[in-house]
């Protein structure tokens, strides 16, 4: 077209020479009309110089607009991108820790059944002390029987020792005396005899009801020191396996503890970084999203916060209760252990002194038997000289009766005996009916704790599912901004392409001005050379001029509804470019404003809460 309006404008000054005027108003009358036409043409043109110079003025704000809203795509790109890595990075050394923490478990479980060997072998060895220990105490009782029988033959000996030397002093002095009075001394001797044979069967009876009295009391004593074994190993084992629960809840502890720390830092970390994404979120924001389903999902949230709130406010208390039981078992249990410090002293001492006891009965065993030797020979010895012993055997029979009187008071004692260990019994009763009620209160205190572990543990396996839960959600948010990127990136792509077409065609555009700027300049040379022309009264063929200059103007007027047609296109173009950039921005500021209400809500709920907001408002404006 502009090769056309080249051609047709392109006129020689030769041809004008050579053209003769053959119509004067005519041609006065064409020339005030090309006047015209010329004078609307340059009003045009400098019209359309202006509106050109705007048109580049919005198209190189625009241009910048773009190379800036590029730079910071590029630049967010960048930092989504290293956040990226960093986040692949920290679900590595998640990993690795889930494994080293496997293997410690793994550790910790062959620990556990090592120690549960020991204890049974510790078990198995403290039976076998127990009954070896049983088995003294039933060698100790048989020893101090026969210790008792042999301190009543010893002092029988002994009697019979003294009775046999003052009869031989007696014999000696009455073996010159009467034999009348040795009838009589007969006589009282047979009294003495029967009264003698009545005393020992009495005192013998004594001696057994004494003795079966003494079996009945060690059968009592044990009994009950059975049963306190058998409560001392029940209150063991329910130490032990206090102890062994009470180090599960330390670990518990201490590895709940350890997790909450790991997770608030992440938790900061995260938040930090959200912050700096917030930003870049808002830019990828689809815009169809309306504000009602936001504020009920805003509510939803802060329904869900105030049952975490109470979750945790609950699992708080609970922990302080267990906290409590703990310190309870951990005192019951250091009473446990001191009574048995206490009672195995005393086993102990109560050893030591029955095995002196028994060495020292051995000693007067062997004393004993020496004497009944020695005793046996002299008896043999004796058979000549009974008359002796007749009046030995009076004497003997006043160390009857005093012996008699000695093993009444000796009864007396071992009555009062008897009483102060009836009184230790029931102290003994009383105190195991004690100790059995605190087992019970223990057992029943121990159930609550296992029930309270129970239910602990349940809450730790829904926390661990609700933490998988939450990884999921930002894998899957990872996974829609990195989307997101790639859609951003490709819009920027497009823009680009959109930015060097425009270039392009403002390019033509100008190529087109400079050539209408000449042919323009050209007809003005040509109405100056028809204006001389007319001064000089040269007729200058006026038929052809106008017939060639109406067909200019025409192609001039197409040319030029053209460029407007173009003009009011890439206008429409600015504005509808222009009302989009507002929409964004009035959206943008909505978001940021709700934003901000979820900060402040998530300042005000804590930090686990706060990550939660977050997570699920990233998740709304993805979706």
């Amino acid at each position: 077209m502009s090769a056309d309006l080249s051609q047709s404008m392109d006129v020689s000054p030769s041809k004008l020479t050579t053209t003769s005027p053959s119509k004067p108003k005519t041609s006065l009358e064409e020339e005030k009309s090309f006047k015209i036409v010329l004078d609307e043409l340059k009003k045009e043109y400098n019209t359309y110089r202006e509106e050109k110079k705007t048109n580049e003025k919005v198209l190189n704000e625009t241009i910048g607009k773009l190379r800036d809203q590029l730079s910071e795509m590029v630049r967010s790109k960048a930092e989504v991108s290293s956040q990226a890595e960093f986040y692949q990075e920290k679900v590595k050394a998640l990993a690795k820790k889930v494994e080293s923490l496997t293997a410690e478990v793994e550790s910790l479980e062959k620990r556990c059944q090592n120690y549960v060997n020991t204890i049974g072998k510790h078990e198995f060895n403290v039976q076998h002390l127990r009954n070896e220990a049983m088995e003294a105490i039933n060698k100790l009782s048989l020893a101090e029987i026969q210790v008792a029988n042999l301190t009543q033959e010893n002092r029988a000996l002994k009697d019979s020792e003294r009775r046999l030397h003052k009869e031989r002093e007696t014999e000696r002095k009455e073996k010159r005396g009467q034999e009348l009075l040795m009838a009589n001394l007969e006589a009282l001797k047979a009294k003495f005899d029967c009264s003698e044979a009545d005393s020992r069967m009495r005192l013998e009876a004594r001696l057994d009801e004494a003795n079966i009295e003494c079996s009945n009391l060690r059968r009592r004593l044990q009994d009950e020191q059975d049963r306190l074994t058998r409560r001392v190993e029940l209150l063991e084992e329910q130490t032990r396996t206090a102890k062994t629960r009470l180090e599960e809840e330390r670990t518990l502890k201490t590895k709940v503890a350890e997790e909450l720390e790991a997770l608030r830092n992440e938790m900061r970390e995260k938040e930090e970084k959200i912050e700096e994404m917030q930003e870049q979120l808002t830019t990828a924001i689809n815009s169809s999203q309306p504000v009602l389903e936001r504020e009920t999902r805003i509510k939803e949230l802060d329904t869900v916060i105030r049952d975490k709130d109470a979750t945790i406010n609950s699992l708080n208390e609970r922990l302080t209760a267990a906290k409590k039981c703990q310190a309870e078992l951990s005192e019951v249990s250091q009473g446990i252990e001191k009574q048995l410090t206490e009672l195995t002293e005393q086993y102990e001492q109560h050893k030591q002194e029955s095995d002196k006891a028994i060495e020292e009965l051995k000693k007067v065993e062997a004393d004993l038997k020496s004497a009944n030797l020695t005793l046996e020979l002299k008896l043999k010895t004796s058979n000549a000289e009974e008359t002796e012993e007749r009046a030995q055997r009076e004497a003997e029979l006043s160390s009857l009766r005093s012996r008699c009187e000695g093993l009444a008071n000796d009864l007396e004692k071992t009555k009062q005996n008897e009483l102060v260990l009836e009184k230790e019994t029931k102290e003994a009763v009383r105190t195991s009916q004690v100790a059995e009620e605190k087992a019970s209160n223990l057992s029943v205190q121990t159930n609550q704790l296992r029930q309270e572990l129970d239910v602990l543990r349940v809450e730790l396996v829904e926390a661990r599912s609700a933490h998988a839960t939450l990884e999921a959600v930002y894998n899957r948010e990872t996974e829609k901004n990195r989307m997101e990127m790639t859609s951003l990136n490709e819009k920027i792509s497009m823009l680009e392409k959109l930015r060097t077409e425009s270039e392009e065609q403002i390019k033509e555009l100008t190529a087109v001005n400079d050539l209408l700027h000449e042919q323009i300049q050209e007809l003005g040379q040509k109405v100056t050379i028809i204006d001389n022309a007319q001064d000089t009264g040269m007729d200058l063929g006026e038929d052809s001029l106008t017939s060639e200059n109406f067909r200019e103007s025409d192609k001039m007027l197409q040319v030029l509804r053209l460029l407007r047609k173009e003009k009011s296109s890439a206008i429409a173009n600015a504005e509808f470019q222009k009302n989009e950039k507002q929409r964004m921005e009035a959206e943008v500021a909505v978001l940021k404003k709700q934003l901000e209400e979820f900060r402040n809500t998530a300042v005000q709920a804590g930090p686990s809460s706060k990550h939660l907001l977050l997570l699920l408002l990233n998740v709304m404006l993805n979706s």
